[in-house]
């Protein structure tokens, strides 16, 4: 029973030595300064209490509502107190406290990651490389996203290529609210004034930006499925071009109607067949046809 609660405040701070909560409640195994020894015979990883996250207000703790409360990795330097006072067993983790970190982790030693991963980088801040836009410390997804970027894409009918834009990642600290997981995915909200972007970018390379000025750009590193279970509508105010490097095939399981308000050019570099199981009508202005003016069908035999 919880038999001290509210009878007095007792805060610690800690590294968390292991994540492995066999409840699954987000629960960390911290080792406290001043209340444990660094002696891990003495006091080994198993036997540290399990300390419970304080969730923010946005997020509900209950059920699915909410966020999963599982950010924290062993050799986090934690900040908390103890619900149950001076009997110390039942930690609260209130928040993480980021430092430059002058060396790698100690094995066999307490207040350290026992798996020897984190930190991983030493003698530079914890703060993300893309929040901080230091150039001692440039972040690896910026040359990642350079050198694929795409270039001297084709047009049609000779026109000249375009290329993917470069992105505009120019970052002021502290205005780039940035999170990374584990893994290498990347959530980006910038508000670095007149540079302000949206970014999401997967391990794998597939990520849109949106910059200061509402141009999208995403890149798919492999496929690409859109359903839509209704109807889908797609306006281009401007320009558009497709192009497409592999092959194209275009089912339509009822009507298909094209419109063209001026030219209509179609060059192409093999044969084409044209198969109708009923009619097939071309018509123009010249004779008994619909269409105000010719039309010429070229072929080179």
């Amino acid at each position: 029973m919880l038999t001290e609660v509210g009878m007095g405040f007792h805060w610690w701070i800690g590294v968390v030595e292991s994540r492995a909560d066999p409840l699954k409640l987000g629960r960390l195994q911290i080792r406290m300064y001043s209340d444990h020894t660094d002696d891990l015979e003495a006091i080994p990883t198993s036997d540290l209490p399990w300390a419970q996250p304080l969730q923010p207000i946005i997020s509900s703790a209950m059920g699915d509502i909410g966020y999963s409360p599982t950010g924290i990795v062993e050799g986090t330097w934690c900040v908390g107190f103890y619900m149950d006072g001076t009997d110390k067993q039942r930690p609260i983790v209130m928040g993480t406290l980021a430092g430059i970190p002058l060396k790698r982790p100690k094995a066999g030693k307490g207040f350290n990651d026992p798996n020897e991963k984190y930190p991983e980088r030493i003698n530079e801040p914890d703060v993300n490389r893309l929040a901080r836009n230091e150039e001692d410390f440039p972040h690896q997804v910026l040359e990642d996203k350079e050198n694929s970027r795409e270039t001297n894409i084709e047009r049609a009918l000779n026109n000249e290529p375009y290329e993917q834009p470069e992105s505009v990642y120019d970052a002021a600290y502290p205005l780039n609210h940035v999170r990374q997981t584990e893994s290498g995915h990347i959530k980006e909200y910038d508000d670095t004034p007149n540079k302000e972007r949206i970014h999401e970018y997967h391990k794998t390379g597939t990520f849109y930006e949106i910059d200061n000025e509402g141009t999208k750009v995403t890149r798919i590193v492999k496929d690409d499925y859109e359903i839509v279970a209704g109807d889908d509508y797609a306006y281009v105010k401007g320009s558009c071009h497709l192009t497409i490097d592999a092959n194209a095939t275009t089912f339509i399981r009822g009507n298909w109607e094209i419109e063209v308000g001026q030219d209509l050019t179609i060059d192409v570099g093999g044969k084409i067949d044209v198969d109708c199981v009923d009619d097939c009508d071309i018509d123009s202005g010249q004779g008994n046809g619909r269409g105000p003016g010719n039309i010429y069908l070229n072929s080179a035999t």
